[in-house]
């Protein structure tokens, strides 16, 4: 079920982007509805019918685990955020072509596997 809303996600992102389509439009809004059921809905079975869960129940009452977890998210989302705005720097305030803003970005993606 957690496949669906990540199959979804680039689809979202790919409207969202494409500057034709709206946010109130249908083709938005029933993915990213779609999007959240999925998620709410792999939550549930998980904790409720999965034999064997992705991650324990009970280490979500624990505050270490809950931690760990939330920093390893803000790692990844300034990971992500530095990949995706870096080489957006170069084009807009130093003037690069697309190719040469990518080249400083090497170094910082090559070393991710081993953070």
């Amino acid at each position: 079920m957690n496949a669906q809303s990540v199959k979804l996600l680039p689809y979202m992102i790919a409207s969202d982007y494409s500057c034709s389509t709206k946010w109130n439009d249908t083709s938005v809004i029933v993915p990213l509805v779609l999007a959240g059921i999925f998620t709410i809905l792999f939550v549930l079975v998980e904790l409720f019918l999965a034999p064997e869960p992705v991650l324990a129940p009970f280490l979500l009452r624990q505050k270490i685990p809950v931690l760990i977890g939330l920093s390893n998210y803000l790692v990844a989302l300034c990971n992500f955020t530095i990949m995706y705005f870096f080489p957006m720097w170069f084009q807009t305030v130093a003037l690069t072509s697309a190719a040469t803003a990518g080249e400083p970005s090497v170094v910082f993606i090559g070393h991710l596997p081993f953070t």
